[in-house]
Formats: structure tokens, C-alpha cells, sequence
């Protein structure tokens, strides 16, 4: 008896056994997003996903994803950030819509599954739509049959995958504000014990002021939607309470660089209704612009109207504002102003002029 008790003593104190650490550190979760242009970014933006990060506590999450880049002129995903001090990982592009990955996926639209056998995520956040309700008119009935099909070529690839359903919160937008009504009573619908599904909440949006145009965010609807993304992916990974969003000074500072031309809607899915009106022209450009400096950080810029045109955006240097009259002030000292016309369609070309005394 003392023979055998002396050799499990040994082999307990053996060096050869593998020693447990006291306090393994979790890994943190692997979070792929899914997107389009308002989760992507042009170049010069921050994106939501910045802001997502931000708030997220350091460590528990690692964005997975094929791409980093966001979107400069006919480069999909060669552009930069305003701050490059996150994790860039997504998988989102400008064009999107939710019907393409799970119709025709490619190379610029993989299936969502073909994604999650990719990147081994432990939460999906879906953030799609607005170019379905946009261009497609899809209705909110049938946006939740899409969302369907998404949950479940996901669950298809990796049964216990989590996922965030994202809203449309330009309700300005066909429609979106019956969209997002529907997404808590949807996710409780797919939410299994395996797989949870939960809904983002949708920010308050104001088109001008957290849009830059008809749709895609400016730093103050980043910076809403990073928080509400933030706090749904923090639900599902049991992370400690997001943090705030670090400040970033007042938001009528430098904008960021001009916007790429709008690239042409995505293609109608074959099955719409043949019966859909045809989508609303681009606006017109505006005509015979002038801008005037009447103080040393003056300028007045004025035009003629364009076409089709709900509002128009007026750039002097770094200085942007938006207008739906035919006139506009902005604190600036540049050398030149542009004005865009924007409406539901996309925007207009930039109009430049030089400024004069």
C-alpha cells in the first residue's frame, strides 16, 4: 500500500503533466458583419463599426470577416478610415442587398454560409436591407421571409450561431419603419436555445443631420448605430457593460472627404412584381452656381434648381451643410465650393466653382 501511494505521489509531481493555468482567459468572440454601404463606410468615414468597438470592452469580441476596406470611388473596399484604430474585419459592401448573398452570391456577395464556414463566427450581425426597401420596394413581409432564409443558411453551416438582426432606421425610406417593427416579434420567432437571435434597436434618425445624403450616416448616426449594435452583440457574449462611446468633439467640425458617386442600384430580384413603378430619376445637378465671400470665413453659395431634388449638399473645403432651398452660409475659407442635388434615387455630380471676392 505505501508502494502504491508513493507512486501516485510521483506521478502527480511528475514535470512530465501538463500544468493548468490558474485563470484562463477567454477567447474573445468572433463577430462577423454582414452589411452594405451604411455599414461599410466611404473613404474618410469612421463607420459604425468603429464606434462598436469603442464601445465594446478591450478583448471580448474580434471582428472576423474577407474584407477591411470601405468604399472609394470604383474601388469596393480600397478606401480608408478617418481613425484606423480598430479591428477593420466586415463583410460588407457598398450595393448590397439581402436578396443577393442569398439568390445569386459571388465573389462581391458570398452566401452567408459560405461566410460562416469561412470565419467560424459565434455571432452574426446581419445589417442589410435598405438597398432591398430602397431600390427592390420590397415590403416588410417579405424582407422577414429573406431574413428567413438568412438565419437558417447560417444555422445550416453552424447550428449554435447567434445572430443580430439590424433595422432601417432612415424610415424616411419605403418600407422601413414597418421593417423594423416587425424584427423584435422575428427574432423572438427564430431565437432557439441553440442559436439566440436578437433584435438591434433601432436609433431615431433625423435625414440631414445623422444622413449626409438620402441614406448613408454621418458621424452622429455612426455613432447611434455603433451604440446599438454594441449593446445587442454585448447581450449575446455576456460581456461586461459596454463602455460609452468616446467623444469625439462637436460634430459640426471638419466633414469627412466628399462622397463617391452614388454607383448604380442593385438589379431587381427576378421575382419582383412586374407591376413595381419604375424607380425615381437621379436628381438633376444644380445649375449655375456662385459662391460669394463677403466676410474672411464667409461664403454665400447659391444656385439655380435642379431636377427631381429634395435637398442639396454644399461643400466649402471641409465645411458641409445641407439645404432645400437655393441658397446657403457656411463658415469656411475656402478657395472653392461644390453643390450636390440628392433625392431618393442617389445624388447628383458635384458642381465646383471658385470662390470670389
Amino acid at each position: 500500500m505505501k508502494f502504491m501511494t508513493a507512486a501516485v505521489a510521483a506521478l502527480v509531481a511528475s514535470p512530465l503533466l501538463p500544468a493548468l493555468p490558474a485563470h484562463a482567459t477567454p477567447a474573445p468572440s468572433r463577430v462577423l458583419i454582414v452589411g452594405d454601404s451604411v455599414t461599410q463606410g466611404r473613404d474618410g468615414d469612421y463607420s459604425w463599426r468603429y464606434f462598436a468597438w469603442q464601445r465594446l470592452a478591450a478583448g471580448s469580441v474580434d471582428f472576423v470577416g474577407p474584407r477591411r476596406g470601405t468604399y472609394l470611388d470604383a474601388d469596393a473596399w480600397g478606401g480608408s478610415y478617418a481613425d484606423p484604430n480598430f479591428d477593420q474585419d466586415h463583410a460588407a459592401r457598398w450595393g448590397q442587398a439581402m436578396w443577393q448573398p442569398l439568390d445569386f452570391p459571388d465573389d462581391r456577395s458570398p452566401a452567408i454560409g459560405d461566410l460562416v464556414a469561412a470565419h467560424d463566427p459565434d455571432v452574426i450581425v446581419e445589417a442589410l436591407g435598405i438597398n432591398d426597401i430602397a431600390w427592390a420596394q420590397m415590403s416588410a413581409q417579405r424582407m422577414s421571409d429573406q431574413l428567413r432564409r438568412f438565419v437558417a443558411q447560417a444555422r445550416a453551416v453552424k447550428p449554435d450561431v447567434d445572430v443580430v438582426l439590424g433595422g432601417v432606421p432612415q424610415e424616411w425610406i419605403g418600407d422601413a419603419g414597418a421593417y423594423n417593427d416587425v424584427l423584435p416579434g422575428l427574432a423572438a420567432e427564430l431565437s432557439t436555445d441553440e442559436s439566440r437571435v436578437v433584435a438591434a434597436s433601432v436609433p431615431v434618425f433625423v435625414e440631414g443631420v445623422d444622413t449626409w445624403d438620402f441614406a448613408h450616416p454621418s458621424r452622429p448616426g455612426e455613432e447611434k448605430l455603433g451604440a446599438s449594435y454594441a449593446d445587442a452583440i454585448a447581450s449575446l457574449i455576456a460581456a461586461p457593460v459596454p463602455t460609452p462611446i468616446p467623444t469625439l468633439g462637436p460634430t459640426t467640425g471638419p466633414a469627412p472627404v466628399p462622397a463617391p458617386t452614388q454607383p448604380a442600384p442593385a438589379p431587381t430580384p427576378p421575382d419582383a412584381t412586374p407591376s413595381t413603378p419604375a424607380a425615381m430619376p437621379v436628381a438633376g445637378a444644380p445649375r449655375k452656381v456662385r459662391a460669394v465671400r463677403t466676410a474672411p470665413r464667409r461664403i454665400v453659395v447659391t444656385w439655380r434648381a435642379g431636377t427631381q431634388v429634395e435637398h442639396y449638399v454644399i461643400r466649402c473645403g471641409r465645411v458641409a451643410k445641407t439645404s432645400t432651398g437655393r441658397r446657403a452660409v457656411l463658415r469656411a475659407r475656402a478657395a472653392t465650393c461644390s453643390v450636390r442635388s440628392v433625392n431618393a434615387a442617389g445624388v447628383s455630380v458635384w458642381v465646383k466653382v471658385r470662390v470670389r471676392s
